[in-house]
């Protein structure tokens, strides 16, 4: 008989370990403010990271933004750096990350090639939440025009607005594209290269980001250029989330970014992402991007990218944008 008891002592121990093991596998479920449950503790937020200048800064300051988010949120937050722009979007097609932050261009193929949506855009600490591509020369040189690119060469970044579509836009508008006398295409690493070797005298002329063109010139006040043309603005860097992210997730992410200006530890986290904060930000406004899409649409491989251009989603009523490349001056 204590036998008897002894076994069923062990079998009761042995279901409870079990039962333990179960419930702490089990998806938690906390309440919001709101009501909704579908935020959890057991849950872990992917977040995708395309490598920029410096990857360990990079990294050091987005783990301070998944630290940041994982107390806000009731979650933990896991960085998934891609190599290439090709490699977050095969990461959201897999299902390898719930979010991630992009340029432009590439939130507008995660829209169109996995039904992503964005969420809020980056503002910088001067208060610029959108940009605009430029093509640029050195004040010195004789180029005043798109059309005097003919036979010169022209530095740009791939998979960027700037850097790709936009100048290809250009030469395509000026009925320079797929001609003998189409500018030569250099393709650089980042805007800061494409920038460095046009100063250096390496590259005839440069297409940009204006922010980082921008931030060069406040470096180097000595040196002059002159802008060629002008894109039209698209937002900044965007948080793009997947669209297997829950809505109560997708509602407590977006308010906890919008809220981090106003919180000293978020404050302290934008500071070291350089950002100045996080605000809204809608599909409308990437009309100027898709504007320019369409118009090469059948020149779509000139731009480098894989696969067919993107498609117009459907968006809200829109005012009248503005012509997407103007003539430029001296400044």
């Amino acid at each position: 008989m204590p036998r008897l008891r002894l076994i069923l002592l062990l079998m009761l121990v042995f279901l409870l370990i079990v039962s333990a093991i179960w419930l702490g596998q089990m998806p938690g479920r906390v309440e919001t403010a709101d009501g909704r449950t579908d935020v959890s503790p057991k849950t872990i937020l992917h977040l995708g990271l395309i490598p920029e200048r410096d990857i360990y800064r990079q990294r050091t300051a987005y783990r301070a933004l998944g630290d940041y988010l994982g107390a806000k949120l009731n979650c933990r937050v896991e960085l998934v750096t891609a190599a290439t722009y090709r490699g977050v979007l095969d990461d959201f097609r897999d299902q390898q990350i719930d979010a991630a932050f992009l340029g432009s261009l590439v939130a507008v193929l995660a829209m169109d090639r996995f039904d992503g949506q964005v969420l809020v855009k980056t503002q910088t600490k001067e208060g610029a939440s959108s940009y605009h591509g430029v093509i640029f020369v050195p004040e010195d040189s004789p180029i005043h025009n798109i059309l005097e690119l003919r036979d010169h060469t022209l530095g740009a970044v791939r998979t960027t607005t700037a850097g790709a579509l936009f100048p290809v836009h250009c030469l395509w508008d000026d009925n320079l594209l797929g001609t003998k006398y189409e500018p030569q295409l250099v393709w650089m690493g980042t805007h800061d290269d494409v920038i460095q070797e046009v100063f250096a005298g390496k590259l005839d002329a440069g297409a940009v980001k204006n922010l980082r063109l921008d931030a060069y010139l406040r470096q180097h006040p000595e040196v002059k250029i002159r802008r060629l043309a002008k894109s039209s603005e698209v937002p900044e860097n965007t948080l793009v989330v997947g669209k297997n992210m829950s809505r109560g997730m997708q509602d407590g992410l977006r308010e906890a970014l919008l809220g981090m200006y106003d919180d000293p530890a978020g404050r302290l986290v934008l500071e070291n992402m350089e950002t100045g904060r996080f605000v809204p930000c809608s599909i409308k406004e990437f009309k100027g991007l898709y504007d320019m899409i369409d118009a090469i649409r059948h020149n779509w491989s000139e731009v480098g990218i894989e696969g067919p251009a993107p498609r117009r989603l459907v968006l809200e009523t829109l005012t009248q944008a503005a012509p997407s490349t103007v003539v430029g001056g001296r400044e």
